[in-house]
Order: C-alpha cells, then sequence, then structure tokens
C-alpha cells in the first residue's frame, strides 16, 4: 500500500514537472532581433515525434489510406496537454507523410506510423480537390521550424507560421483552404487556443476510418 502511494505521488510529481516545463518553454517568443534559446529536445521529449516518440507498436493497414487522411498516433507517455491523441501527421500519397516535429516540417515514410503504441486514420470530410490543395500545401512547408508555442494557460494557432507543432501544421493545411477541423476554433478549457489531435479527431469535418494499437 505504502509503495504504490509512493509511485502514484512520483507519477504525479513527474507529471507536474512536464507540464510547468512546457508551459515555461513554450511562452518564450522570439522578438525581431533575439533569437531565444529553446530546448527543442526536451520539447520533442514532451511531445513531438521523434526517435523519442515511439510505442510498442501497431497494425494499422495503409490500404484504408487516401491521400489527404489525416493519421494521429499515441507513443510516449507524455501527451499534448490532455489531448488523448499526441501526434498528427498528414498522408500525402506514395507511402510519404508530411509531418511537423521537434526537428521541423519533413517528409516521413509511412512505416514510421507502425511504430507508435496506437493510431487511427481520420478523413475529412471534404472534396478531393480540397485534399489535394492541403497536401500541397503542407509540402510547402517543408523546411520549417517546429512551433514552440504549446502553452497550457493559452495556446497558440496560426495558418501562416514560419513553424508548426503537429496538429497545427494538419490543421493549417486544411483551414487556408476555408476547412476548419478545430472542434473548439475559438477556444478550449482543455486546450486554449492550441488545436490538439483530439479536436481534429472530433470536429465535426473529420470522421473515423480505422484504429490499431
Amino acid at each position: 500500500m505504502e509503495k504504490n502511494i509512493k509511485l502514484g505521488l512520483l507519477i504525479f510529481a513527474i507529471t507536474v514537472g512536464a507540464l510547468i516545463s512546457i508551459s515555461l518553454i513554450a511562452t518564450i517568443t522570439p522578438s525581431e532581433s533575439e533569437e531565444p534559446e529553446i530546448n527543442y529536445s526536451l520539447l520533442g521529449l514532451l511531445y513531438q515525434s521523434g526517435p523519442l516518440f515511439s510505442g510498442d507498436g501497431n497494425e494499422l493497414d495503409f490500404s484504408l489510406l487516401e491521400p489527404g487522411d489525416i493519421i494521429v498516433t499515441k507513443g510516449y507517455p507524455f501527451t499534448f496537454l490532455l489531448s488523448s491523441w499526441t501526434h498528427a501527421l498528414l498522408y500525402a500519397g506514395n507511402g510519404m507523410v508530411v509531418e511537423a516535429t521537434y526537428s521541423g516540417v519533413l517528409f516521413s515514410d509511412l512505416e514510421i506510423v507502425h511504430d507508435y503504441d496506437a493510431c487511427a486514420i481520420i478523413r475529412v470530410d471534404t472534396t478531393r480537390e480540397i485534399k489535394d490543395a492541403a497536401i500541397s500545401f503542407a509540402k510547402a512547408q517543408f523546411g520549417k521550424t517546429y512551433d514552440p508555442r504549446l502553452n497550457p494557460l493559452q495556446g497558440y494557432k496560426s495558418e501562416y507560421e514560419d513553424g508548426y507543432y503537429s496538429s497545427e501544421l494538419v490543421w493549417a493545411a486544411y483551414k487556408i483552404n476555408n476547412v476548419d477541423i478545430d472542434a473548439s476554433p475559438i477556444w478550449d478549457a482543455s486546450f486554449g487556443l492550441n488545436v490538439a489531435p483530439d479536436e481534429i479527431v472530433y470536429d465535426d469535418n473529420t470522421f473515423l476510418v480505422s484504429y490499431s494499437d
């Protein structure tokens, strides 16, 4: 009993410390004359995709994918604030995804998705033309930096950025094409002004195609 209580307190302390770290780091925004030092490695550990952000694997059926689909994943136990889904990628077709990671916006092999604990295919209820336009937008952001403005108390999102976090990139790709896939477009008590992966999953303009863990 005593061991369980100590373990619970330890997990609670680590979680609180992680959220405080995100808040402190994410509130740093660069001025025109000064570029702040941002610990992207820590940000990656706490949220974004990369070598630390994997899991015990899944069996998502890639044959169900269509270009323009969104893949949401669960992996490392630290999540995007209170979001049950922790990362979002846009399927661009031909076995390639576009994703924003702590290393920046990049193209990745679809196979990396099978490394996560769980995945889901989310489809946007819109035309083929808009999906293709969303893919083109996401591809055009290649090489941009990671957007560290993830603040649990407020948050941030914008279609036109010098950098993106993962769900912001996916959201922006559709938002500039007049399809808003943020279930809480103004403000949410759990996610502030962020657009979290959960908000994309539960938006009225999207629906679940497949899930695997």
